[in-house]
């Protein structure tokens, strides 16, 4: 279940990276969706600054989640960021193969913001939770029971938290 929800992300990205949308009839389909907000011009000349934001943005996203699902099966951290590279990669790549797209190691590095993203947050989610925090807000490894206890009741003892 794990493989195919990332297999499935994947699937997504290189469906949404395959196609091409023509700035102009976006604002004007924008402009046609939420006359109130805006006009087409109004929309276009936001659009021309800030596109960035937004695109970029949202492969910076992409790559996050797609990591992240990655590390839900894949344990080490470096073999997740080795497909989450590989997988920024083949989607620039295959956009060279798509009319008016082309495939950028501008886009690659972005995609790597995401999937250094997804690392840092997966190894700090994997790290805090092979911690126990005790009553007194410290917190002590957990993988041998006994040691944990040695430790928490030798500070006790020495600093005098009763």
């Amino acid at each position: 279940k794990k493989v195919a929800a990332a297999v499935g992300w994947a699937l997504i990205v290189t469906a949404l990276s395959h196609g091409f949308i023509d700035s102009r009839a976006f604002a004007h389909q924008v402009s046609q969706t939420v006359p109130q907000l805006t006009t087409e011009q109004g929309f276009s000349n936001f659009w021309r600054s800030w596109w960035w934001l937004f695109v970029k943005g949202w492969h910076v996203l992409e790559f996050l989640i797609l990591t992240m699902l990655v590390l839900r099966f894949v344990r080490n951290l470096w073999a997740g960021a080795a497909i989450g590279l590989l997988a920024a990669g083949l989607d620039e790549w295959h956009q060279t193969f798509i009319p008016h797209r082309g495939g950028r190691l501008s886009d690659v590095a972005i995609d790597m913001i995401g999937v250094v993203l997804a690392v840092l947050i997966t190894w700090r989610i994997r790290s805090s939770s092979s911690r126990k925090v005790d009553r007194h807000g410290l917190a002590f490894f957990t993988r041998n029971p006994q040691k944990a206890k040695a430790r928490r009741k030798s500070f006790v003892t020495q600093n005098d938290f009763r």
